[in-house]
Order: C-alpha cells, then sequence, then structure tokens
C-alpha cells in the first residue's frame, strides 16, 4: 500500500471513531431531551458520517461497479455535508434570536448548495481503466468549485451572523444568562472558522489542483487524502459540541450571576 493510501485510510478510521461516539451521545442526548432539534440533526449528520468511510474506501478501492461505488459515496458525502451545514444555519439562527430574516437566508443558502450538489453527481464519474483495471475518478471542475462555494457561503453567513448578533444582543451586564450566550456564541464562531478554513484549501485546490485520477500518476495522493481531512474536520467540528455543552451546563451550575 502507498503511504498516501495508508494515510487517508487512517484519517478516515479517526473520523469514523469521532462519528460513531458523536452517534452514541446523539442519541442519549435525543432520548433525555426528545424535542429539541439539534440532536436529532447530530444524529443524521453522524449515521451519514458512519456510511463516508466505508463508501469512500468501497469507491476507492472496490474492483467491481466503479461508476455505481463513486455515485453512493457522493450522494453520501453531499447528504453529510448539507446537513452539517443545516445543523450550522440552525445553531445560528438560535443565537440571532431565531430571527426570520435569518431562517429564510439560511433556507435559501441550503437550496443553491443542494443545487450544486446535483450538478456534481451529474457531470462527475468514475470508470475502470482497461489496461490496469483500476477504478479510476474524473471531478467535475466545475460542480466542485460550485459545492464548495455553497459550503464557503454557508460558513461566512454563519460566522458574520454569530459575530453581528454578538454586537447587537449581549449587553455589557454579567449575568449568568448573558455569559451563557456568550458561550454560545463562541461555539458558533469557533466551529464556522474550522469549517471555513477547510473549505477554502479544498476551494483552491479545486480551481488550481488536478480533480482526475490517472492509473500511472502518483498525484492522487490530495485526491485521496483530502476527502478524509475533510470528513474529520467536519466531525470534529460537530462533535465539539458536546464539549459546549458541558461548559454551558457548569455555568448554569455556577452559584455566581
Amino acid at each position: 500500500m502507498k503511504n498516501s493510501t495508508v494515510t487517508a485510510i487512517f484519517i478516515a478510521a479517526m473520523a469514523f471513531e469521532l462519528s460513531l461516539k458523536g452517534l452514541i451521545m446523539s442519541i442519549r442526548k435525543l432520548i433525555t431531551t426528545g424535542h429539541l432539534m439539534a440532536p436529532k440533526i447530530m444524529v443524521a449528520v453522524n449515521f451519514l458520517g458512519l456510511l463516508y468511510a466505508p463508501l469512500f474506501v468501497l469507491s476507492n478501492f472496490g474492483a467491481n461497479n466503479c461508476h455505481h461505488n463513486a455515485l453512493l459515496f457522493k450522494l453520501n458525502m453531499h447528504a453529510f455535508f448539507l446537513c452539517f451545514d443545516l445543523f450550522l444555519l440552525y445553531k445560528t439562527w438560535v443565537v440571532a434570536q431565531k430571527r426570520k430574516s435569518v431562517a429564510i437566508l439560511g433556507a435559501l443558502l441550503l437550496i443553491h448548495r443542494t443545487a450544486w450538489a446535483c450538478v456534481d453527481c451529474l457531470r462527475s464519474y468514475a470508470f475502470t481503466d482497461d489496461s490496469t483495471g483500476m477504478c479510476l475518478y474524473s471531478q467535475d471542475q466545475l460542480g466542485a468549485v460550485g459545492f464548495l462555494l455553497g459550503d464557503l457561503f454557508v460558513d461566512i453567513f454563519c460566522t458574520a451572523t454569530t459575530i453581528y448578533s454578538a454586537n447587537k444582543d449581549v449587553d455589557q451586564t454579567s449575568t449568568k444568562m448573558q455569559r451563557l450566550y456568550a458561550v454560545l456564541i463562541a461555539d458558533n464562531v469557533i466551529r464556522t472558522v474550522l469549517t471555513l478554513t477547510s473549505n477554502i484549501v479544498l476551494l483552491w485546490f479545486g480551481l488550481y489542483g488536478s480533480l482526475k485520477t490517472d492509473a500511472s500518476a502518483t498525484s492522487n495522493a490530495t485526491l485521496l487524502i483530502m476527502p478524509c481531512l475533510t470528513y474529520y474536520t467536519y466531525a470534529l467540528a460537530l462533535n465539539l459540541e458536546y464539549f459546549w455543552m458541558a461548559v454551558r451546563s457548569n455555568l448554569m451550575r455556577s452559584k455566581y450571576v
């Protein structure tokens, strides 16, 4: 096995572990709260995250049904990122005092991202190389740039809206509720900046990198590793929610106001 293959599988395995732990915690949270929307979305994202790693391995190293396997992975990948975007937008809507304008803009951003996911699935394809029997992949550049910009717009919108809400809605008092709201804002900013950084790197590669695998080339390393790094970044960003839940819980139990 090439080093790049081992690295990609190792990163995917770490992300799989994060998704598995996150799914268990999300289900527990959903059972105890029931009516809350955030745990429901987290269950969906973590479940799709569990499928991401095996479908990634199957699409890249499976010998049969090359195009079918690649399409399955592509559909799951877009569903994973779309559900994560929904989670980000929902958290931003809550932080922004559930303003209607934020909900409308968030819905438009999700529709835009979904449209580019459809374009990508239609224009990208995989095929079996006759000379080597390897499954090769051709990523459509327009589709890649489109859906990456879609994710980038969500990240920018969530970050900007959260910072705006921090300046508008948090007063200078040190009450417990105000500090709790400040924690919610910090949580959202850190999460969106993390995914924003990842998407900027991916967008740069989508614009200037090679988007086709070559049976005789060693330049496939980036195409193997980058999806796994993104998968890990998103799984980590999502499940950091449980760290922030603990911070908020400790703050609410604090005897100081």
